[in-house]
């Protein structure tokens, strides 16, 4: 993925926990998202899953714009860290691509 760009957009901010966050993210049409995941990083409460939903081609830009639902749970920490991990598979070679994205959750 060295010149591609992979963009990762939250519907708000800042971040409400507790509620369903829809997020879409943009990339070029050689890769495909095979499974995404949510941890904290200052406290681990597990791993929440990215949940895949729809997707359409910018034939454009030939880039594919995915929506995505994750549920971001409350926590006894008012300030949590957050890593968002999202995989990414190379169609063409099969080679698995990870992104990471990083935010912070105030109660």
């Amino acid at each position: 993925m060295e010149d591609s760009i992979v963009q990762v957009a939250f519907s708000r901010f800042p971040i409400v926990i507790e509620e369903m966050l829809n997020i879409e993210i943009t990339y070029d049409t050689q890769y495909v998202v095979r499974k995404g995941w949510l941890e904290g990083t200052n406290m681990y409460m597990g791993k929440t899953p990215l949940f895949l939903e729809s997707s359409r081609i910018d034939k454009q830009n030939n880039h594919v714009l995915l929506d995505a639902q994750l549920f971001i749970g409350a926590c006894s920490e008012p300030n949590m860290r957050w890593k968002l991990t999202i995989e990414l598979e190379d169609i063409q070679t099969g080679k698995i691509h990870t992104i990471f994205v990083f935010f912070q959750t105030q109660i």
